[in-house]
């Protein structure tokens, strides 16, 4: 189900909860892992797709792996097609990864609050405020004044000569 705000707060900050992992076989941008990286949780991923982006490879701990075939029974029409590609995660990486994090968590959460320092800096409400205004500048354009003919101005005898306009009936 859906989980509020302050939930999903609670979960990234909650004791028990030593890192997050996330093997997707590809991910459009990846909210939940900025937003883990941006409160200090370490961050175990697959080394694909948008959560690249934001994650860095120094500071938490990308898994390698293939680009495979999507299998037949994970095909979904217009949606994930036949001919399309998935990652899958190295098993003997992604041990490597949680044993790392089990045995150096001290040393991993260190980087991970470097992590967080950096995304807070680059992905916070004005910095991504200003970027979108930049997006949108580049695509919109700017005001542009028409430039109308002049037109001789008429006088009301002319218009009234002119112009006949119905009497109205009284009622």
């Amino acid at each position: 189900g859906d989980l509020k705000e302050e939930e999903m707060n609670l979960l990234y900050n909650h004791p028990k909860i030593k890192c997050l992992v996330s093997f997707a076989h590809g991910e459009g941008f990846g909210r939940p892992l900025l937003e883990a990286s941006t409160v200090g949780l370490p961050i175990i991923c697959s080394n694909w797709s948008g959560p690249v982006d934001f994650l860095n490879k120094d500071l938490s701990l990308l898994v390698n792996g293939v680009l495979e075939t999507v299998p037949k029974k994970a095909t979904w029409k217009d949606i994930i097609i036949p001919e399309s590609k998935w990652f899958t995660v190295d098993e003997h990486e992604a041990f490597t990864a949680f044993s790392d994090t089990y045995e150096n968590l001290n040393l991993i959460k260190e980087k991970a609050k470097k992590l967080m320092r950096i995304n807070r800096e680059k992905y916070s409400l004005e910095k991504m405020a200003k970027e979108f205004l930049m997006i949108i500048d580049r695509y919109i354009p700017s005001e542009t004044k028409l430039k109308l003919p002049k037109l001789n101005k008429i006088s009301s005898k002319e218009t009234s000569s002119k112009i006949k306009l119905p009497r109205l009936k009284k009622i």
